[in-house]
């Protein structure tokens, strides 16, 4: 047994009160039963017994060894789950750039640009007032919430666009 998991047993059988047992004898047994199992089981059991997080364990005495290898295989068990569970594939993140602006100055720059052919008929519309409005405005216009609540015109078609 290595020196992580003995003192961590060290700590436990510390923590009750002792008894007229051997206590040399009592680290033997535990380092028998013990042998093959990983650390981090054993120290985690000790953990629990410790503060008293094994279900059923009795608060007033130290845990068998039998007791004890229970709840090591059972932590055993779910740290062998975890360790084969599958990785999510690591995904190398592009690094972001500022280009100055935020995000949505950027997107209202966009639909600037998508409606600069269109009469702008109304600017500092809320979406109340336009849906209440929207039937007096001429057919095909278009009520934009992130430019201020503009209210674009429809789209003016060429005659010449539309013979082609």
């Amino acid at each position: 047994m290595d020196q992580k998991s003995y003192l961590a047993i060290t700590a436990m059988l510390n923590s009750f009160p002792q008894g007229a047992a051997n206590p040399d004898l009592t680290m033997k047994t535990y380092e028998a039963v013990l042998r093959g199992f990983p650390v981090g089981a054993i120290t985690e059991a000790a953990h629990r017994f410790t503060a008293g997080l094994v279900e059923g364990q009795n608060r007033s005495f130290a845990p068998s060894t039998a007791e004890f290898m229970v709840q090591v295989r059972k932590i055993d068990e779910i740290q062998a789950l975890q360790r084969d569970r599958p990785k999510m594939p690591q995904i190398s993140a592009q690094p972001y750039h500022s280009t100055g602006r935020a995000p949505f100055e950027i997107e209202a720059e966009k639909l600037r640009q998508k409606y600069a052919n269109r009469e702008i008929l109304k600017v500092g519309v809320s979406y109340d007032q336009w849906r209440s409005m929207r039937h007096e405005l001429p057919h095909g216009h278009t009520w934009i919430g992130a430019l201020n609540g503009t209210i674009f015109g429809p789209e003016i078609i060429i005659a010449a666009e539309a013979a082609e």
